[in-house]
């Protein structure tokens, strides 16, 4: 794997999956054509040093049953958060209105 991060959390991402050996990463102001071509020739042809690493994180994942896990956390997460949202936003606009015009004659 060759990650090319550009924002947000991919930095990171790709910063740990370089520093545990599943692949290599190249900034984007770094970028050549030559320069992701050796980065991806390193990776074919050292092709068991990646693959032992990715089929490690493979099994790690599968038995520590991380996806299920980050998605059982996701869903909470929501069901937490949920705010019931009015059926009829031109009721709520209203409402807002008429607070804004008590608020003025007070």
């Amino acid at each position: 794997m060759v990650a090319i991060p550009i924002g947000y959390d991919q930095p990171g991402t790709a910063a740990r999956i370089a520093h545990h050996g599943t692949g290599e990463f190249v900034e984007v102001d770094e970028l050549t054509t030559d320069r992701l071509r050796g980065l991806i020739e390193r990776v074919l042809q050292d092709p068991s040093y990646y693959r032992e690493r990715a089929e490690y994180f493979q099994s790690v994942i599968s038995k520590t049953r991380g996806l299920d896990v980050a998605a059982s956390i996701i869903e909470q997460t929501f069901q937490q958060c949920q705010t019931e949202v009015p059926r009829d936003s031109r009721s709520v606009a209203l409402g807002k209105l008429k607070m804004a015009e008590e608020m003025q004659e007070a």
